[in-house]
């Protein structure tokens, strides 16, 4: 890919993160009101498994965006 295009994915990638943080769910507490055990455990495993696959879609527009700078320095 070229720089510009790692860059602009990287703008884009940021853009859906800020309206996911402004528009997206505030609070997942909610969860907490499930019955019973079973119920809980699965629960606790999916809000792990959103956890991290939500810190890789807030901080991942940083690797294209890094990738595409440096990519256009080196190459000036």
């Amino acid at each position: 890919m070229s720089p510009k295009s790692l860059i602009a994915l990287g703008i884009v990638w940021l853009g859906a993160v800020a309206l996911w943080l402004k528009f997206g769910p505030q609070s997942f507490s909610y969860v907490w009101q499930a019955r019973g055990a079973p119920k809980r455990i699965a629960l606790i495993v999916a809000i792990y498994i959103f956890g991290l696959v939500y810190q890789i879609f807030i901080f991942g527009w940083l690797v294209p965006t890094g990738l595409g700078v440096y990519r256009l320095v080196k190459r000036h």
